[in-house]
């Protein structure tokens, strides 16, 4: 089992993992965010998320990137403490910490397969970031949040309890898709590349909304964590 330490790395690192992955036809799922306290919501979406592909690769903000877009008391916690825990979670394969206001330039580099994002953000995506992702052609993929969790929200509330937050009562079967990439072929069957397929499990009760793009790289990659390079591992 790996520690969490190792599997935050840089993106050089991840876009090398990722070319392992794909001479193995293995899929790429990326996300991303401040993750600074992070909640089930943050938990549900990156679990979910795992299940569109083989591995998948979280981009954080930096402190500073943090702090451009939420302002001066932001983050609560520092990159090294956000990185560990997400890290620590056994959905999250490599976890990447990008400079900048947007993950555009890692999303070029780093190419996933899929892109996965909380349905909240649908309206207001950062124009440079999809640019990118219809650059490198990946589906992306909207989840509809777990009600009632938000960092923002958290530190309004303070101790408050909130009556309005899912106490885990429902239950919550992941979303089972999985992304081929491999040529269409009548013998085997497969799907097209960028085809997101169901498999026999039920999906999850929450909507999923996917669009897939076409398009080619374009982009400089932006600079991550100084680790060493990962061996191909799909997990």
């Amino acid at each position: 089992m790996r520690t969490p330490h190792t599997k935050v790395i840089t993106l050089s690192a991840a876009v090398e993992w990722r070319k392992k992955m794909r001479c193995n036809r293995w899929s790429v799922v990326a996300t991303n965010g401040c993750f600074d306290i992070l909640h089930a919501g943050h938990c549900d979406l990156l679990y979910r998320a795992r299940n569109f592909g083989d591995g998948l690769v979280v981009l954080l903000n930096s402190d500073d990137s943090v702090r451009a877009l939420k302002g001066p008391t932001r983050p609560v916690n520092p990159e090294p403490a956000r990185a560990f825990v997400l890290a620590s979670l056994t959905a999250v394969s490599w976890v990447v910490i990008f400079e900048g206001p947007t993950c555009a330039a890692a999303l070029i580099e780093l190419a996933p397969d899929v892109y996965v994002k909380s349905a909240e953000w649908r309206d207001k995506q950062d124009a440079a970031e999809r640019a990118a992702l219809q650059a490198v052609g990946a589906v992306t993929t909207w989840i509809d949040p777990l009600p009632g969790f938000s960092t923002t929200r958290i530190l309004e509330r303070g101790s408050t309890p909130d009556p309005a937050g899912w106490r885990g009562d429902a239950p919550r079967t992941p979303a089972h898709f999985c992304l081929h990439r491999r040529s269409t072929d009548a013998a085997n069957g497969q799907p097209a590349p960028g085809t997101a397929v169901a498999d026999a499990d039920p999906i999850s009760p929450r909507n999923v909304h996917t669009t897939a793009v076409p398009g080619a790289n374009a982009i400089e990659g932006c600079r991550g964590v100084e680790t060493p390079l990962p061996i191909a591992d799909r997990h």
